[in-house]
């Protein structure tokens, strides 16, 4: 006959099965995402594998990601360098500024901007 199990006992493990579980996934995430070559961010990853954002800092995983990271970083820069990427304007800070400045919360308040001086001639 087995030892009988304490209640605590069945929460430690199922605890560490829900772990390992949201681990694996965080790992299965930062894979993905390394083979499409979409970009790797921390809370990209949390978000992707429904994890949070803790998890993917603790020891172990943050290792993976930032090891994801620096190898994608080197990927991309040899791409820039050798002239293999779609567009190299989309990669110039001029088109990122353009682009950070046309987000719909930008484009409300050009139209705001829009209607009240065209309101006043």
């Amino acid at each position: 006959m087995t030892a009988k199990r304490r209640p605590a006992d069945v929460l430690r493990e199922a605890r560490k099965r829900d772990s390992l579980a949201k681990r694996a996934r965080v790992l299965a995430v930062v894979d993905d995402l390394k083979a499409t070559g979409e970009p790797i961010t921390f809370l990209g990853v949390a978000k992707a594998a429904g994890a949070s954002s803790w998890l993917v800092y603790a020891e172990g995983v943050r290792a993976h990601i930032e090891a994801a990271r620096t190898s994608q970083k080197g990927t991309q820069r040899r791409e820039r360098q050798s002239g293999t990427t779609a567009n190299e304007w989309a990669d110039s800070p001029s088109f990122v500024e353009g682009k950070r400045l046309r987000r719909p919360g930008a484009r409300g308040f050009e139209r705001r901007l829009l209607r009240q001086f065209s309101d006043a001639f």
